[in-house]
């Protein structure tokens, strides 16, 4: 009988039956599982959805890139971080990282060199001035967290400016994820929209959002959270409760956010899909078919949710 050839079967395999062995292997070990033949690494790996998340302070987080980027010497076929496809930045504290720090180098190098990365999510906004400067060429981003924002103004939730910063330094935006930008918690508190003035401000700032959203001509897919307890759902004591759902024209809150999604959808025709994440596992969402005028409205109260915001919104 002639000696059996593993890289023969290896390469007679079908690339389905691989992913399905590597399901439920965590990042380590497909990472030592690869290290074993390059043929392996490089028949599955380009197929493995692999997240790296950094958290921590800044040098933290730079030295976990360094040596995520470095060559591993007993790597068939160079560092693991060009198959990385999603990766998210969660800074811990939160501050101001200077211009000189070598993370700003670091951050650049890893989102431009990686063929295969497609997502990028962070949780504060001092990675986001990062990304600016060092990442202007991404398609895809969440920005879940604003802590670090500055406070520009008496009034702290008039946030729109956050789109018209990424339509200027991300001019090939197609898929974007906002936390509540609207009203943002920021590190002096979060206020609800209570009162009949601050509905009205509310709507202005929905105009804004719909006014940046044209001016974003790439972009195609937007979702952003604004919480049914922002909007005045359960707010002091019950004769404080304020609900827009049930005073006015909107019966339920299924309607309340379905008119929110359509009226922007309606003056934004690039759009292909809106979202908006009422609560965990509630999900309001709007997708047209392109060269069809009619728009699909959904109402969602107990989806599933993963660690994949994109994966959350975009279903």
């Amino acid at each position: 009988m002639a000696p059996s050839n593993p890289n023969a079967a290896l390469d007679r395999m079908p690339v389905e039956l691989l992913l399905i062995t590597g399901e439920d292997l965590d990042q380590q070990s497909m990472k030592a599982l690869t290290l074993v033949s390059k043929r392996l690494r490089l028949k599955l790996l380009p197929y493995y959805p692999m997240k790296v998340t950094f958290t921590g302070d800044v040098s933290e987080i730079a030295a976990r890139l360094a040596l995520l980027m470095e060559e591993h010497p007993d790597s068939p076929s160079g560092s693991m971080y060009q198959y990385v496809k999603h990766a998210c930045f969660n800074l811990e504290p939160s501050k101001l990282i200077p211009q000189s720090h070598p993370i700003n180098d670091l951050v650049g190098d890893f989102c431009r060199q990686p063929t295969r990365l497609k997502k990028v999510t962070i949780f504060s906004y001092d990675i986001y001035k990062v990304l600016v400067t060092q990442a202007p060429q991404l398609k895809r981003l969440a920005v879940m967290g604003f802590e670090g924002m500055p406070r520009i103004g008496p009034n702290p939730r008039l946030t729109t400016r956050i789109l018209d910063d990424i339509r200027h330094n991300f001019q090939q935006m197609e898929t974007l994820v906002l936390g509540e930008f609207l009203n943002p918690k920021f590190p002096w508190g979060q206020q609800q929209f209570r009162t009949m003035k601050d509905r009205a401000e509310l709507n202005i700032m929905v105009v804004k959002v719909s006014m940046a959203l044209n001016s974003m001509p790439q972009l195609t897919r937007f979702a952003f959270v604004l919480t049914d307890e922002t909007i005045g759902e359960r707010v002091g004591t019950p004769e404080e409760w304020f609900y827009p759902w049930y005073r006015g024209q909107y019966d339920t809150k299924e309607e309340w956010y379905s008119h929110l999604v359509r009226a922007i959808l309606g003056v934004v025709p690039g759009l292909q899909q809106l979202c908006v994440r009422a609560r965990r596992s509630v999900y309001c969402r709007g997708t047209r078919i392109p060269a069809d005028s009619n728009l699909t409205i959904t109402w969602k109260t107990d989806q599933e949710e993963t660690t994949d915001e994109f994966d959350n919104f975009f279903v």
